[in-house]
């Protein structure tokens, strides 16, 4: 593994749409039924705005111009910014932008070969063969377009590279659970690279935020995927939770933009306190979901929440312990045990991943869980009142994910693929566009450009 001294840890906290709004954070947790197929298969339970996935004929190929990237992305109205996933602007439809038939020299260099910042640093180049000329597939963060990839896009493209922005579940449709996200997400990868010499070698997964998990899974459960290199930036990776840490913002942001995500007929967050912030809220959300198991079929926000009490959590949650590997299965059941095989076997396939973080993330709480941390564990529920203050945050090898390397993550780090970036100042919605006082075109200069060489 590959990253720089990790700061303190930090204590546990929600996932936010958005670093300008720190102070919105609310907590997310899971429940639901463990679904004996995989999640390449649709879910049951689909809300009415669940979309197909996109055929060709739904995908623009446009050829742009070098005199296009900007040197600093356009500023963006922001959205509310309490809960996960980064709230993308809408923008026109996602396309396939290919590169220009005479390829230009990059008018954005890198400005450092060197991944990581800090004490300990890594050359990509030294670790996986290049991936510097293979095509590229975004996805979007929560109620987001597929266009909010379209700086990282104008990047990509000015160097001679294809930029895929993928557009199977745009704005609310997002928000619906990621059991039905994912099936459409693999269907319109392999309708983009049927038949198209250009992804013959491969090509490069880039996830922002929400759409950080869904790659991953598409990678776990995309049988036939040819994806080389995987870049995760402030993904929601090892799930989401408001600890005691961020329990005071959560309380000063009030209920809103949650409730937008997860509707207050459903779980209303406006009935609570400010007191309420400090355990309660969080205890009532984990015992809610693991007895109302159909939300989990409608709610991404609670595919992505996991409640330090493992037992209950990794039982009930049918998304995030399925795609960690760490749902329970019985000695018998040899379909579960399969799948969990299957699921390392694709994850391993990948020559390298990249997750991105910072401290000043603001959205995605615990930060770390982009850092493939979690929030520490608890036995019982009762425990999240009582014991709230303890809890802590574990880095990535203090976890069952990478200890028993449930789904490859040990692996591919003693095989020199595995790489955390934690970076200074970088706001939420930075990775992909300016925000606030942050800058994207430094941000990809230093972290995702080498990270796609």
């Amino acid at each position: 593994m590959h990253h720089p001294t990790l700061l303190a840890l930090v204590s546990c906290a929600l996932a936010l749409t958005n670093a300008s709004v720190l102070a919105s954070n609310t907590p997310q947790f899971c429940g639901g039924d463990v679904p004996t197929t995989d999640l390449s298969t649709p879910s049951p339970a689909v809300s009415e705005s669940s979309t197909t996935a996109p055929t060709t004929s739904d995908i623009s190929v446009s050829t742009p111009d070098v005199t296009d990237v900007p040197t600093t992305a356009p500023e963006v109205t922001d959205s509310p910014s309490t809960a996960a996933g980064a709230t993308e602007a809408p923008a026109s439809d996602a396309s396939v932008t290919e590169a220009p038939t005479t390829v230009p020299t990059a008018t954005i260099p890198p400005t450092s070969n060197l991944v990581d910042t800090g004490s300990v640093t890594s050359d990509v180049s030294d670790a996986v063969p290049s991936t510097s000329s293979l095509p590229v597939f975004y996805f979007h963060g929560i109620v987001g377009e597929g266009t909010a990839g379209d700086n990282i896009g104008r990047n990509l493209t000015a160097e001679g590279r294809v930029f895929v922005e993928l557009t199977f579940c745009q704005n609310d449709c997002s928000i619906e659970s990621l059991l039905t996200q994912v099936p459409l997400a693999i269907a319109q990868v392999r309708d983009t690279v049927a038949n198209n010499s250009q992804f013959d070698d491969g090509y490069v997964f880039i996830g922002h935020s929400q759409g950080g998990a869904i790659a991953r899974a598409v990678i776990e459960e995309m049988d036939d995927h040819n994806v080389r290199s995987f870049l995760s930036l402030a993904g929601i990776q090892n799930g989401l939770f408001t600890g005691p840490a961020d329990a005071e913002a959560a309380a000063q942001a009030g209920a809103a933009w949650p409730n937008t995500l997860v509707p207050a007929t459903v779980f209303n967050f406006s009935k609570y306190s400010h007191d309420d912030y400090f355990g309660q809220l969080q205890y009532d959300y984990a015992v809610f979901t693991e007895q109302n198991a159909d939300v989990q079929y409608q709610y991404s926000q609670l595919n992505l929440a996991r409640s330090p009490v493992h037992a209950e959590w990794a039982a009930s949650n049918p998304f995030l312990p399925v795609i960690n590997n760490i749902n329970p299965c019985e000695t018998t059941d040899t379909q579960c045990l399969a799948d969990q095989a299957r699921r390392k076997a694709n994850f391993l396939r990948l020559e390298a991943a990249h997750f991105f973080s910072s401290p000043g993330d603001g959205s995605v709480t615990p930060w770390k869980s982009s850092l493939l941390g979690q929030c520490s564990e608890l036995d019982t529920l009762d425990q999240i009142i009582t014991d709230f203050e303890s809890l802590t945050v574990l880095d990535m090898t203090e976890t069952l994910e990478y200890t028993s390397d449930t789904y490859g993550l040990r692996t591919l780090d003693e095989r020199g693929g595995l790489f955390l970036h934690e970076a200074p100042d970088v706001s939420h919605s930075c990775w992909v566009r300016d925000e606030s006082t942050c800058v994207f075109q430094p941000v990809y200069d230093e972290y995702i450009y080498p990270a796609l060489q």
